[in-house]
């Protein structure tokens, strides 16, 4: 499959330090118990990326749940999503990592909606300490362009 394939280059280029930077990359433990993957997924796509990251890398998985979900129906959720993007909500988790200090990696998942991440992945990095992690943020996108 070959989205599997990209997902699996990127994540092992970025744990290699084979990034863009001119700057030398921080030595950081890709051992699999030092590798959290957060998540949210709405539709079931970004779920299905994290899965196949951790997959690739052997990490922890952890959902992002709001406390309350958001709605079934596409429509309303998108008016929901765009509303509390706009008002810069962020909505109540249903759970945290307790034990974010173990991890030295850090991919964080989120569907693009309306150009931004997801309200709930906001309440997610508001609530965590992830100075001197490296964060590898992941991405699905349904339709429109890519933005910020």
């Amino acid at each position: 499959m070959k989205s599997k394939s990209i997902i699996a280059a990127v994540a092992a280029s970025l744990l290699t330090g084979l990034g863009c930077s001119a700057q030398e990359q921080p030595k950081v433990s890709t051992e699999p118990s030092r590798i959290l993957i957060a998540y949210y997924s709405w539709g079931g796509n970004t779920k299905y990326a994290a899965a196949q990251i951790r997959k690739e890398t052997g990490g922890a998985l952890f959902e992002i749940k709001p406390v309350k979900p958001y709605p079934a129906d596409y429509r309303e959720c998108t008016v929901q999503a765009k509303k509390e993007i706009q008002e810069g909500a962020r909505p109540e988790l249903s759970a945290r990592v307790e034990d974010i200090g173990k991890y030295d990696v850090v991919f964080i998942g989120s569907p693009n909606w309306w150009s931004t991440i997801a309200p709930p992945v906001s309440s997610f990095l508001a609530g965590h300490d992830l100075s001197g992690k490296t964060v590898i943020p992941f991405v699905t996108h349904g339709g429109g362009g890519m933005a910020r």
